[in-house]
């Protein structure tokens, strides 16, 4: 199974369903390329949805995706059964690691009748979560938007440094991001002014304006690099909307790593 790398753009699931279909073709050019590519980019999202929301913990969550990979992905030619049609892959692959967890969590159920050694996940605890809790795309989507907006920033953050415009980074961190993933207060406008030297509020509000105008740029960038038309770009964009619309405070630090 590939290394799980850091929460950059080669990690967070946006769909190239152009990938998808060079992965999901054994032996046709470029397969085992893209489907290396797929599962660099996923399995992180996958591991988190795995221990933030099943509540296994990290190393059976690493044991399950290394069986999943291999038992679904590599001998079952899972990605071949994938259909934009039918739609998101981030939903399918979820779909079929759900199944597959329960899979497990019923064996293990029948070994611990029958007792052996070893165990990937406890079944008293795991089987009736997932079987009253079935998979939902909001959660693999929850993680996927998160390492979006941390691609976001990073390279707002970069650009702001590059080209001298720390303060603007400041203020927007100061009044917009922080409030937003950390709960806190927004800093007044008379406190900018007097913490960063402005010569009135209306200059702060310049900043803030020109701040929030360079992360949709950075948003827009981010996702155009795997939406392949404006019309998806466009969905991509609603879809993160609602989901920190929806999530509120639960995308706190775990975008900031």
């Amino acid at each position: 199974m590939p290394k799980q790398g850091p929460s950059r753009a080669s990690v967070f699931p946006t769909t190239d369903w152009t990938m998808v279909g060079r992965a999901g073709k054994r032996g046709g050019a470029g397969h085992a390329q893209a489907l290396n590519q797929l599962l660099v980019r996923y399995l992180p999202a996958l591991k988190a949805h795995l221990t933030r929301h099943m509540g296994i913990p990290p190393d059976q969550a690493d044991d399950l995706l290394q069986a999943f990979v291999t038992n679904k992905v590599l001998e079952h030619d899972l990605i071949s059964r994938a259909d934009h049609a039918k739609g998101r892959f981030r939903t399918f692959l979820l779909t079929s690691l759900h199944r597959f967890v329960i899979g497990v969590a019923r064996a293990e159920g029948a070994k611990k009748r029958c007792p052996s050694q070893g165990r990937f996940v406890d079944p008293e605890k795991t089987l009736p979560l997932l079987e009253s809790a079935p998979p939902s795309a909001d959660a693999l989507d929850l993680e996927w938007g998160r390492a979006v907006l941390t691609e976001c920033l990073r390279r707002m953050e970069a650009e702001c440094e590059k080209k001298k415009r720390q303060v603007l980074w400041a203020v927007f961190n100061d009044r917009i991001l922080s409030p937003a993933l950390e709960g806190s207060e927004p800093l007044p406008y008379e406190e900018l002014v007097r913490r960063y030297g402005f010569q009135s509020p209306m200059q702060v509000a310049a900043v803030i304006a020109a701040g929030k105008r360079l992360f949709r740029q950075k948003l827009y960038d981010v996702i155009a690099e795997y939406a392949r038309s404006q019309t998806e770009i466009e969905e991509e964009i609603q879809d993160f909307q609602r989901i920190f619309g929806s999530t509120g405070n639960q995308t706190r630090s775990d975008s900031r790593t």
